[in-house]
């Protein structure tokens, strides 16, 4: 299915280029696996320790995929930050409350063939701390039966030197399509964040 050359999408690709640039002469990153990048809708999910790491996901992949990526609330009361985050069609996740409008979003998006990017711990976690995997990743892979693809982003990003991301084989968390329960969800998080953590180079 083609995806609609929306507003958010134009100005998704005039920035694109931009954070190319930037991404080339700061982070210097090798993709490993890209062959593993499925065309259409999918769900990249990657561990999360890092402020930055939503850009090494948005550089993994071409301008083509609009990634729409699940994005705190707190960032879009930054007048110039939210503004911009707003208008390249980020995802906006308030965890303060129960709002199911970033799921529908996603599966909106998802369904039309785009890319969703999910980081399952929800916020960002340090090397010395262990968080449990939220549950949403997979709700939503299993709803829309988008592959998950798992992507490892490296805990210490090093500046003007390489930075190697690994990018897993994507996989259907639901293959039977069977009625999850919320056991089932938790179970499969967990696995979802062990498959991250077994691509550490």
């Amino acid at each position: 299915m083609t995806k609609p050359y929306t507003k958010q999408y134009r100005a998704y690709r005039r920035w694109y280029p931009i954070l190319k640039i930037l991404m080339w002469l700061f982070a210097h990153t090798r993709f490993i696996g890209r062959e593993n990048i499925p065309e259409g809708a999918c769900v990249v999910c990657g561990n999360h320790t890092s402020n930055v790491d939503p850009f090494f996901l948005l550089d993994m992949l071409p301008i083509s995929d609009h990634l729409r990526i699940l994005t705190k609330v707190e960032l879009y009361r930054i007048p110039v930050v939210g503004a911009f985050l707003r208008s390249v069609g980020m995802i906006r996740v308030d965890r303060s409350i129960a709002d199911i409008t970033p799921v529908r979003e996603s599966m909106a998006h998802l369904k039309i063939g785009g890319k969703v990017a999910i980081f399952p711990q929800g916020t960002r976690v340090t090397e010395d701390e262990s968080v449990a995997a939220k549950t949403g990743a997979v709700r939503i892979a299993d709803k829309t039966r988008a592959p998950i693809l798992p992507v490892y982003i490296p805990r210490r990003k090093r500046i003007f030197r390489r930075n190697t991301v690994v990018i897993g084989v994507p996989y259907e968390v639901n293959p039977a399509h069977v009625r999850l329960t919320p056991e089932d969800t938790e179970r499969l998080s967990a696995e979802l964040m062990g498959r991250i953590a077994e691509l550490a180079p």
